[in-house]
């Protein structure tokens, strides 16, 4: 329960962000139509991951989501394979770190888009919906 209530809160952040960062976004959507590749090693063009969370957080509002998701996320995966997990379980925690592993890179230098993408996007929603696959084929398997 906890994990799919952190992946609740990590996908409503990033939707969250979404929505604040429309014209930028669809500026992103626009390059990558045109030219996939260089829309892809270049940065989204609204600054390192840190400075958008650090702006996000002088408003605390429904902004506060996508950071706590990235702190609930990892924390839920911990918790439940401590717990639980066995052999590659551990292998769902490197997905759910990417966003605090972008957090952190993004401080120290400007990724490009495709850095970006992988460790706040792919990774962790990656991570989150194959572990809840695997929990509920264990679910169905063990009736």
């Amino acid at each position: 329960m906890a994990v799919c209530l952190a992946v609740g809160v990590y996908v409503a952040g990033l939707a969250q962000f979404a929505l604040a960062s429309g014209t930028a976004l669809e500026s992103f959507l626009a390059r990558l139509a045109a030219d996939p590749v260089a829309a892809l090693t270049t940065g989204w063009g609204l600054g390192s991951p840190t400075a958008v969370v650090q702006s996000l957080a002088a408003d605390p509002s429904l902004a506060l989501l996508f950071p706590l998701g990235a702190l609930l996320l990892p924390a839920a995966l911990v918790t439940t394979v401590v717990e639980f997990g066995r052999g590659t379980a551990w292998l769902y925690l490197f997905g759910a770190l990417g966003p605090l592993v972008g957090l952190a890179v993004g401080a120290l230098s400007p990724t490009a888009a495709a850095v970006d993408l992988a460790l706040f996007v792919v990774l962790p929603v990656a991570a989150a919906l194959v572990f809840l696959g695997d929990v509920g084929r264990y679910l169905v398997a063990t009736r």
